[in-house]
């Protein structure tokens, strides 16, 4: 079992066992916009006990043995991008018109009872838009660039510019991403059923934290993951040959 050091940032702890994630999600702490904080600071400002985070973290990692979870932070560019369009950007493909339906359904039965339903559609609706024009762009201009600078010698730079920019606006649109999954959450007092819930607005709650977790997975392992190994590989793939020997 792996010491889990406080020092040690928060999105490091999930790519190397994604089981971790549920862990943080209990607690409430972001560790996908906000992934490269070390554990103890990410704790102290989110107003949780390190050492029962820890306790909590190490509870979990024994129920989970490591075999059973991929080290992110070991994995390849080309690896890393396999995995987040055949795992998550599959996920979304079915997952966000399937909630779509099941939201519509749940306004039809208790729209004039729930006033709240109005916004959870108008946020989902604009998540939803989001999400698919976010997905085009990577899969279209951004990921393929990546896995170029893996095979290729030299630079290919996307459209004369660095890769820079277009990950500063994937990121800026995971910020919408994340402030939209904090609305519908406090729209939903936590997906958390009320006592006057039906079967369809619970699987409406069920589909939306799995919404939630996966999209923080999928944001974490971009933000923290593949967007700066990409640029750290560019810079390197951009230095004259040569330079590594001046002193």
């Amino acid at each position: 079992m792996s010491v889990i050091e406080p020092t040690i940032s928060v999105a490091k702890l999930v790519a190397e066992r994604q089981s971790r994630a549920m862990v943080f999600e209990r607690f409430g702490l972001d560790y996908c916009c906000q992934g490269g904080l070390p554990l103890d600071e990410a704790c102290h400002r989110a107003g949780i006990d390190l050492f029962e985070m820890i306790g909590e973290l190490a509870a979990s990692d024994a129920r989970t043995p490591a075999p059973d979870d991929t080290d992110w932070n070991r994995a390849s560019i080309n690896e890393l991008v396999d995995h987040i369009v055949s795992v998550h950007h599959a996920y979304l493909v079915h997952a966000l018109p399937d909630l779509a339906a099941v939201i519509d359904k749940v306004d039809q039965e208790h729209g004039r009872q729930r006033p709240e339903l109005a916004e959870i559609r108008k946020v989902f609706s604009d998540l939803h838009v989001e999400l698919e024009t976010h997905m085009a762009k990577e899969e279209h201009v951004l990921f393929p660039y990546c896995r170029r600078l893996e095979s290729e010698f030299g630079t290919p730079r996307l459209h004369g510019r660095s890769i820079a920019q277009p990950v500063r606006i994937m990121e800026d649109d995971h910020l919408r991403v994340n402030i939209a999954l904090d609305r519908l959450s406090e729209l939903t007092d936590g997906f958390a059923s009320p006592h006057t819930s039906s079967a369809v607005w619970d699987h409406m709650l069920m589909l939306l934290l799995a919404l939630e977790v996966d999209l923080h997975l999928h944001i974490s392992e971009e933000n923290n993951l593949l967007f700066p190994r990409a640029l750290e590989l560019e810079s390197k793939l951009a230095e004259p040959v040569g330079a590594a020997f001046r002193s």
